[in-house]
């Protein structure tokens, strides 16, 4: 009576793509998110129309008291108006914040799918290469066995592989938060140890 889910359901699931997958992926992604930045662009202009005077007031001189003083004269907004002109002004802001809040956390994830697929891509290298890595350290423990017995370089070993993986899980999920970037978060490990290893071997 096991209802089993369908192999096809999971199909397109960036730990389910090839190294070819992940690159058609990767780059439909990028593509993606690039037609979505402009498409903001577009959005976000009505709530923003003062964008394109900014650069007029480039050179500008006005002194801040003659102006300050000016305003004292004859106010901007007339009293009878203030009311309305401020129950307006805070509908316009939050529709604003609204639109922003909604086009921000689209765009948040987007960034993390096209992240965890940049982390696969990168993984299928790294865990490749996770076992040279290794033997670089391991093969000269394994050649001290004679002088302190079997069990420290059983010790060491696996120090190093613990030490290996918590730098790679470290750096997989620094990459996940987007504080590193994908190359650098996946390569974390294999950058550290592998100056270790040719030492050892040296």
């Amino acid at each position: 009576q096991l209802s089993l889910t369908a192999d096809s359901l999971f199909k397109n699931r960036y730990e389910m793509l090839s190294l070819r997958q992940l690159n058609k992926a990767i780059d439909s992604l990028d593509k993606n998110n690039r037609q979505f930045e402009n498409r903001v662009r577009i959005e976000l202009m009505p709530y923003l129309p003062f964008i394109k005077t900014l650069d007029k007031s480039k050179g500008a001189t006005t002194d801040p008291r003659s102006a300050a003083s000016a305003a004292r004269e004859k106010p901007l907004i007339p009293d009878s108006a203030r009311l309305l002109v401020a129950d307006q002004t805070l509908t316009y802001a939050s529709s604003a914040k609204t639109a922003l809040e909604s086009l921000s956390n689209e765009y948040l994830t987007r960034r993390k799918e096209l992240r965890l697929h940049l982390i696969e891509w990168h993984n299928k290298f790294t865990m490749s290469l996770a076992v040279l890595v290794l033997f670089l350290i391991g093969a000269p423990l394994g050649s001290i066995v004679r002088r302190g017995g079997i069990g420290t370089p059983v010790v060491f070993a696996v120090l190093f592989f613990v030490f290996f993986f918590l730098l790679n899980n470290f750096g997989r999920k620094f990459v996940k938060e987007d504080v590193l970037l994908p190359f650098t978060g996946m390569w974390l490990a294999t950058l550290i140890l592998v100056p270790v290893g040719l030492f050892l071997i040296y």
